[in-house]
Parts: structure tokens; sequence; C-alpha cells
């Protein structure tokens, strides 16, 4: 802006001012003992599509894991027919992946409570089991490789 109508000075004062700026910035957190962050201002290049990466990763892990299985039989009634099915237990769960860790899993209180351990150490599950008729999709919670109250979710059909 300053270039082009040729204000040498005035661009100079800008640029000092938001050096000061900068400095008593980090004064500011050394004094505090803050760890300086560039969360509160694109100043330091933290646009909005930088934060929302940043936020989608951190909320949605998408880290894979290797094959798992069921620990134990997942009873579920069947909405169509309104028989009871099941699953049974050690059934191969394909495409398992944390969805949630530590105190961003709404109830871990209350798994800690039930279960025992610490909030940092439970994680929400996502995986999906696949039959010859139907793929069904199962959350559960996990503590140690250890899953507890497995729940079914979905259950649709299987393409031919």
């Amino acid at each position: 802006m300053y270039d082009k109508v040729g204000d040498d000075e005035s661009k100079l004062i800008a640029q000092v001012r938001l050096q000061r700026q900068r400095q008593l910035y980090k004064d500011f957190n050394k004094a505090g003992k803050l760890r300086p962050t560039s969360v509160n201002t694109n100043v330091y290049g933290y646009s909005k599509d930088r934060y929302n990466e940043e936020v989608k990763s951190r909320k949605f892990r998408d880290i894979y894991t290797e094959k798992r299985f069921m620990q134990s039989r997942l009873d579920y009634i069947n909405p169509i027919t309104n028989f009871k099915e099941f699953i049974p237990s050690k059934t191969i769960i394909n495409h398992s992946k944390a969805i949630y860790k530590g105190d961003e899993i709404r109830v871990v209180n209350k798994l800690c409570e039930k279960y025992g351990g610490k909030p940092n150490e439970w994680s929400k599950m996502v995986g999906r089991v696949d039959s010859e008729l139907y793929y069904f999709d199962v959350h559960w919670y996990e503590k140690n490789n250890i899953q507890y109250e497995m729940k079914f979710k979905h259950k649709s059909r299987r393409k031919k």
C-alpha cells in the first residue's frame, strides 16, 4: 500500500510499530510463563483453513489399525424382523480407527467410574464387520486394547 503512493517513511513507521507489537507480545508471554501461540492471530500465518485442518485431525484421527477381533458376542435386534440376532465373538473387525480419545469422549468420566482407569487411557473406536450378506458398523470404547460397551450402529446389505 505504501509502495503505491511512494510513502517510504510511513511504511517504515508501520513496520517498526508491527515489530514493536510482536516484541510486546513475546514479552507478555514470557512474563506470564505462557507459550507463544499463533492461534489468536493471522499475523503469524495461522489462517482459518489451517485451524480447521488441525481441529479435524485432532478430533477425527484417521489412525487405522491392524485387524481387530470382537472380544465378546454382540447381540442386537433386527429392526425388520424384530428377532434377536448376534455377531459372534472373535469376528474380524475391519477398518477400525479411533474417532475420539481421552477428554474428547462425552462419557469418559462415567467410563472411568464404571471400569476404572484415567480419562486419557480411553478411546472411542469404530469399525466394520463384513459378513456374506451384510456390512455391520460397530462402535465401542477401548482401554488398553480391551473393548467395552460394543454397540451395533448400522447394517447395510452387501452389493453383489
